[in-house]
């Protein structure tokens, strides 16, 4: 028996018993942390307070928000790799919505939703990509940046979406 097989006994086959359960992991697992106004907009209540409950998810203050995360990065990882690939996509999909409708005016917001568009399959529009790109180089994330501005030049972005190769810290 390996580490995820392990892991998933842990969590109760991370809720094959309760395809409604395993979804909201799912969720949580591929866009944490989320925002609990914003997870409560994609899943029932009853659901969420279960799973934390049953020690799945941890439900934290920072500030004067509520952000909800899975309880282990393991449990995190488990319920993301045994996702199968279409329903994580409606997942990133779903999560780029409620960001979207919610505003999109937090930290980190361009880059998170630059990834879950990727992972969605929602590359049609290069802007939010170049957007995540930047925000991406601003973080110091290489591979994210390269990533990001590849996909927004691959979906009519231009020269300008590709990747330059400057140094850090120099004038211009």
């Amino acid at each position: 028996m390996g580490v995820a097989d392990l892991v998933e006994n842990r969590i109760g086959g991370y809720g094959q018993d309760r395809p409604e359960l395993r979804e909201v992991l799912e969720l949580v697992a591929l866009g944490q942390p989320l925002e609990f106004s914003l997870l409560l907009g994609l899943a029932d209540v009853r659901l969420v307070e279960e799973a934390e409950a049953r020690g799945l998810l941890t439900v934290a203050d920072e500030g004067r928000r509520t952000y909800v995360r899975m309880a282990h990065p393991l449990y995190a990882e488990v319920a993301a790799a045994r996702c199968p690939r279409l329903r994580g996509r409606r997942h990133h999909r779903a999560l780029v919505r409620a960001v979207e409708a919610a505003g999109a005016r937090r930290a980190g917001d361009a880059l998170r939703l630059a990834e879950w568009r990727l992972a969605g399959g929602l590359t049609e529009d290069p802007g939010p990509l170049l957007a995540g790109a930047r925000a991406a180089w601003a973080a110091y994330d290489t591979a994210a940046t390269v990533r990001l501005a590849s996909a927004a030049r691959d979906a009519g972005g231009g020269t300008g979406a590709a990747p330059r190769r400057r140094a850090r810290g120099g004038g211009g």
